[in-house]
């Protein structure tokens, strides 16, 4: 794929007949020649491994069903999600379909600037971040929340914005964020 200064190469995993739920990742031509595999254990899940100097970084590409999807449809995201192997350097990015709202009490992965009302689909990835020690990251850093915004909607004549998409980080390098 041709940009204004660059290429880049651009992974895909989804469903090819109705093009429905897929995830992809984009990366810059001269750092494509380090990707080592690229693993696709669900059309809305994807994991692109590269070594970065003498690391191994994994980045997981995902998209959570949204609200409207099937219960049985989000259940097997977060249990496909929770079965992969999740290496030492590991980043999680993607849409997770949920609001994940103020911290909570007694909670350690989520930051003090989430923003909005939790969901169901918020709480889910809270259960998963505080299982598998994953920062929610954007919920580390204040902006304002015309920044946050990644998903905005209509109901009724009111405007929505909310923030769906997140950055998960192995908590053990809290100190890089």
């Amino acid at each position: 794929i041709k940009g204004q200064n660059s290429n880049y190469k651009l992974f895909w995993s989804g469903n090819k007949l109705d093009k429905f739920g897929g995830v992809g990742v984009m990366v810059a031509e001269w750092l494509a020649k380090d990707i080592i595999e690229v693993v696709r254990p669900a059309e809305n899940i994807m994991a692109v491994k590269m070594l970065l100097g003498k690391q191994i970084l994994t980045v997981y590409s995902v998209y959570a069903p949204q609200q409207g999807r099937d219960e049985k449809d989000k259940e097997n995201f977060w249990l496909r999600l929770e079965a992969e192997k999740l290496p030492d350097k590991c980043i999680i990015a993607g849409d997770f379909n949920g609001k994940i709202g103020k911290q909570a009490l007694g909670e350690k992965m989520i930051g003090r600037f989430g923003s909005g009302q939790r969901n169901i689909a918020g709480e889910a990835l809270a259960e998963f971040s505080e299982q598998q020690s994953f920062l929610v990251s954007n919920t580390y850093f204040q902006h304002p929340q015309r920044h946050r915004t990644t998903w905005e909607g209509s109901f009724g004549n009111k405007r929505i914005f909310c923030q769906l998409d997140y950055i998960l980080v192995d908590s053990k390098y809290r100190h890089l964020l």
